[in-house]
């Protein structure tokens, strides 16, 4: 069996009765985002030796392939049209938080209009009793995935942010935007009703419970959307690093405006002259001209390097050699990455504001305020002034990041989780389970 990862133990009684199908647009590690997340769940299911079947788009028919050539019988593809294409080239240009609202969700929606008509015929062919549909992790987007025969689980969601209040000027056109399309999210979920009929709704937090668009006697519990596989992102050995003179600070993502790495290079600026720090920023996106237009006006061409898309593992290099993760991110729902980071014991730098919040304490890294743009970057300069000054801080928050995960964020504890809400919602012959995991 080829797949991701195989370092689980086959699941026995009573789980063997489970017949679960994931329904996603996508399943990918290559898309990023919470694409990643169904692949994550067939992956690990699958190493448990359980009856998994998975409906995605045919977009990702090379990549599943790839990861799973022996597995291709319990894949089921939806195929791509012309309207999807029309969608997909109308909405492309517009800010990414319009298109999410517009474009991109009647994309979702013509898909899982697809998939519904197919998951359909699998629950009968192959006597499902449990559907999970884990994406999109958005809590108001409606879902079609709904009536199939067997009863359905949605999430974890994560969603419902807005920008901390110093910063909606900057956004308040969009924002305007979005805050009429979520007035409407109440009626297009009565319409469009599988939220609303699902047998249980996982959130990740309190704030994305609040914005769920179902009356508030639905079955909902929190649970949160991301972990790491301890494996993929082993520990820094502080204790082998050889002595430097420089910081490498290191920023993974997208490059659009409300990851504010703008912030990042101001504070490499304004650090004081006998911090020597290194900025490197790995990854592409819309905002790279400005950033780099940015980073040569002040003059930081050897302090700031841009690496552009970098692949999986050798970005897992790149961290190996960092002394700091920055994400100074004003509009962050997850935060993978920071999990990722804290997993290899690499201190974390973020912003005190939305998902990074759920993983950063005090004791695993620096909380930057979100007052105004100028408090965060004086927070950033200090942060980063006092793990140089401190260098056995870096070791000593780094492993306090790493048990964190292992006491909160794994996959395998993740998955162990999942599996007894399978089993309490699943249509099973036997009594219906009630214990909590």
């Amino acid at each position: 069996m080829t797949t991701l990862q195989q370092t689980e133990q086959p699941t026995t009684l009573p789980y063997d009765k489970l017949k679960i199908l994931i329904v996603a647009d996508n399943a990918s590690a290559r898309f990023g985002g919470e694409s990643i997340l169904p692949l994550h769940y067939f992956d690990h299911l699958l190493s448990r030796n359980l009856d998994v079947h998975l409906l995605v788009h045919d977009r990702c028919r090379d990549e599943l392939t790839e990861c799973f050539p022996d597995h291709q019988h319990l894949i089921t593809y939806i195929p791509d049209t012309s309207l999807h294409r029309i969608l997909y080239n109308t909405g492309k240009h517009l800010p990414k938080r319009i298109h999410d609202f517009t474009f991109s969700m009647l994309t979702n929606l013509l898909t899982q209009r697809m998939q519904k008509r197919i998951a359909k015929r699998l629950v009968k062919k192959h006597n499902i009793n449990i559907v999970h549909q884990p994406m999109p992790v958005s809590p108001r987007q409606p879902s079609m995935i709904h009536s199939l025969g067997a009863p359905v689980i949605i999430g974890p969601m994560n969603g419902n942010m807005s920008y901390p209040s110093a910063f909606k000027q900057q956004n308040k056109n969009v924002q305007h935007f979005i805050n009429i399309a979520r007035r409407f999210s109440y009626l297009t979920n009565i319409l469009v009703p599988g939220k609303r009929r699902a047998s249980l709704l996982l959130v990740s937090n309190q704030r994305t419970h609040d914005a769920l668009p179902v009356p508030k006697t639905q079955h909902v519990i929190h649970l949160h959307e991301n972990a790491v596989n301890p494996d993929h992102w082993p520990p820094i050995n502080w204790n082998n690093r050889p002595p430097t003179d420089t910081l490498n600070l290191i920023c993974l993502g997208r490059l659009v405006p409300f990851k504010n790495l703008q912030a990042a290079i101001h504070a490499i600026d304004q650090l004081p002259s006998n911090i020597q720090a290194h900025l490197h920023i790995i990854g592409n996106g819309p905002e790279r001209p400005a950033l780099q237009s940015l980073t040569e006006k002040l003059n930081l061409n050897n302090k700031v390097t841009f690496h552009g898309f970098v692949p999986q593992h050798q970005c897992h290099t790149l961290m190996q050699n960092a002394d700091a993760l920055l994400l100074p991110s004003i509009y962050e729902c997850g935060g993978a990455v920071v999990l990722e980071a804290m997993c290899m014991a690499l201190p974390t730098i973020v912003a005190n504001w939305g998902g990074p919040t759920d993983y950063v304490t005090p004791d695993t890294g620096f909380l930057l305020p979100v007052t105004s743009q100028q408090d965060l970057i004086s927070a950033l300069t200090d942060a980063i002034t006092k793990l140089y000054n401190e260098p056995h801080l870096k070791e000593q928050l780094g492993l306090a990041g790493r048990q964190r995960i292992l006491d909160h964020f794994l996959w395998p504890h993740k998955i162990d989780q999942i599996l007894h809400f399978y089993l309490q919602h699943a249509n099973l012959s036997q009594q219906s389970v009630t214990a909590s995991p």
